[in-house]
């Protein structure tokens, strides 16, 4: 698939994401770039994700988050009444609900050129792929809100 496909299923994913942080988590979204641009020298944040694409169209989608955005968002993902340390570890699970919930719902929209793709449970980065992230580049789309950024990349398959 070209280069132009993968900036399309980018954009289509970073906007079902800034529709989902606005609407249902109730953030103010300021921007989703409809810009695609690369990065090199990865290096992960304390609050990212990943989730695989199969299929059609392979793919690591990897969601970084501002800690600023993740103290918002757990506001209104994390319940309340539980231990400190249970309490942590649900807010660090934020970024993979956040986007596992939003690709899931972005394969619908899916251009009709990929119809059988899959997606993987989110993962953390293990070294091997951080290897791979930090020797290319990634396309990458920045979603800003009032609370702080995501930073949406790819790492084609």
């Amino acid at each position: 698939m070209s280069g132009n496909f993968d900036k399309e299923v980018l954009v289509l994913i970073a906007k079902g994401v800034g529709i989902f942080i606005q609407e249902d988590m109730g953030v103010e979204v300021v921007e989703v770039s409809d810009t695609t641009f690369y990065i090199s020298r990865y290096q992960p944040p304390r609050f990212y994700t990943a989730i695989g694409i199969k299929g059609d169209f392979n793919s690591v989608i990897v969601f970084n988050f501002e800690t600023s955005l993740i103290k918002k968002l757990s506001a209104v993902l994390v319940p309340e009444g539980f231990s400190r340390e249970e309490t942590l570890e649900m807010i660090a699970d934020v970024p993979a609900e956040v986007a596992n919930i939003t690709l899931g719902l972005a394969l619908q929209d899916f251009p009709e050129a990929i119809d059988d793709v899959s997606i993987t449970p989110p993962f953390k980065l293990d070294d091997a792929l951080i290897k791979e992230i930090k020797d290319s580049k990634l396309l990458s789309i920045k979603i800003r809100t009032v609370a702080g950024d995501i930073l949406c990349s790819m790492i084609k398959r």
